[in-house]
């Protein structure tokens, strides 16, 4: 398209995450750009980069006076603008004012201008629904199965953009993400909202500005809905789509248990062989933009990785499936207390013994009237106590994922036991110290014995889960 410079385009929700990159690669090619948004701190944060090289109106796209100033003038309306899940399904009032209305307004100042401009839409594969169940790739002929208010919302403007004479563009976008959004966002419970294995298909923020600026100058791109997605590189179940992130971030991964069993709106695997033909936009895979994370996050990614677990522990408690597992039942709470008390005592006296026995070995066994034994036995023996000692204490906070403890202390302390007894009952003299040791193997294994959750293997691997 022949002087860009005389080319007006308005960009609504110009300071999201698409709309950033969106405005900054059409000033790149020479456009004239006027952003449109609302007046938030955020967003005059974002606008204050561009300097003057943009023009600004604030305003609320809902409020039809606002939505006529801003397109009086330009030549083409990218439009944006949109209330997302989950304040899409918790405010129903105001996205619909915002997203069917505001878009309603768009259009009729656009049908009032005098030389008519074009509009570029951006809808999503949401729009398909649960698509786990589709032979192959989605197209264009794969009906839609709006789900939630977000993708009603998105085909009913669809429709409207169609039927508007005006000339029109619809994109169909996959999850458009970048490492900027993923770093400097909050995290929200809308990420919980999907299965573990839903379809979804990566692009590029700066893939999908690309693909918005090559269709406004491309003549057959008019009057069609396109397909923008990242291609078969960017395929992914929705778990690695998170936890990829997630693990570039430095916070580690998360378990299914915290996905949504059905999906609050839909993900696709899209067909964008048409697409990416015509507008030649996908660049960035999605191996590259988790690396794009690593590098983004510098430094920071140690600290990050530091307080990963902590990260971990909020996440999964942030979202409301992993809460609703079921609960532990009062017999392996009662188990779990006691496996408390039992793992505190351990940790206490073996830790003791064993530093005791690995420091003066000879003097430890001798103050118990035992002798003979060969130091580097002895020092390898109370290595073996403070072992234990160490793993009773991981177990105090984690009682389950060191259960194993248990079932060393049944085993090991009941053989002790059975060959002990028998040398010191035919002994003449047997050291009264031997018996108390006896004694307190006896002791420990009975305790493991009785504290140990014995036909509830289901019910702790479930709970383990928790810790």
């Amino acid at each position: 398209m022949d002087n860009r410079s005389q080319k007006k385009i308005l960009v609504t929700g110009a300071f999201g995450n698409i709309g950033t990159y969106t405005v900054r690669e059409l000033l790149s090619r020479g456009y004239a750009v006027r952003a449109f948004d609302l007046k938030t701190g955020m967003n005059k944060k974002s606008a204050a980069a561009f300097g003057d090289q943009i023009e600004i109106v604030w305003g609320d796209i809902s409020n039809p006076s606002s939505a006529a100033g801003a397109v009086a003038g330009v030549d083409y309306v990218v439009h944006l603008a949109f209330i997302l899940p989950t304040l899409s399904e918790t405010n129903p009032a105001l996205a619909e004012s915002v997203n069917i209305g505001g878009t309603g307004n768009i259009i009729q100042a656009m049908k009032l201008q005098k030389n008519k401009p074009g509009i570029l839409l951006a809808s999503s594969y949401a729009v398909y629904g649960d698509t786990r169940g589709v032979k192959g790739l989605v197209t264009l002929k794969t009906p839609v199965k709006p789900s939630n208010n977000y993708t009603h919302h998105k085909v009913s403007i669809e429709t409207a953009v169609k039927k508007s004479g005006l000339p029109w563009i619809i994109f169909r976008f996959g999850a458009v993400l970048c490492a900027d959004t993923i770093l400097k966002g909050k995290f929200d419970s809308l990420i919980f909202e999907q299965p573990p294995d839903a379809h979804q298909e990566f692009i590029h923020t700066a893939d999908a500005a690309r693909a918005i600026a090559n269709a406004i100058e491309t003549k057959n791109a008019w009057k069609k809905i396109h397909l923008i997605s990242g291609g078969s590189e960017c395929r992914l179940e929705y778990r690695d789509l998170i936890n990829r992130s997630l693990e570039a971030m430095g916070i580690g991964s998360l378990p299914d248990s915290v996905f949504s069993p059905v999906a609050l709106q839909g993900g696709a695997w899209m067909d964008t062989s048409e697409s990416q033909k015509l507008l030649k936009y996908q660049r960035c895979t999605y191996d590259a933009h988790c690396r794009q994370i690593i590098e983004s996050a510098g430094p920071r990614r140690r600290f990050i990785q530091a307080l990963g677990p902590v990260i971990r522990w909020y996440l999964k408690r942030m979202s409301p499936f992993y809460k609703k597992r079921k609960p532990i039942t009062e017999t392996l709470q009662k188990k779990i207390k006691g496996m408390r008390r039992y793992y505190a005592v351990s940790s206490v006296t073996s830790l003791i013994l064993g530093l005791w026995t690995l420091v003066a070995p000879g003097t430890f066994w001798g103050t118990i009237g035992i002798s003979g034994s060969d130091p580097i036995v002895q020092a390898i023996y109370g290595g073996a106590i403070c072992g234990e000692g160490i793993i009773s204490t991981l177990g105090f906070f984690k009682p389950l994922r060191y259960i194993v403890i248990f079932q060393y202390m049944i085993a090991y302390k009941a053989v002790v036991c059975i060959g002990l007894i028998p040398r010191l009952i035919i002994m003449d003299s047997p050291p009264i110290a031997a018996w108390f040791i006896v004694a307190a193997w006896a002791f420990a294994g009975i305790q493991s014995a009785m504290n140990y959750p014995f036909g509830m293997w289901r019910e702790v691997i479930d709970a383990m889960k928790d810790e």
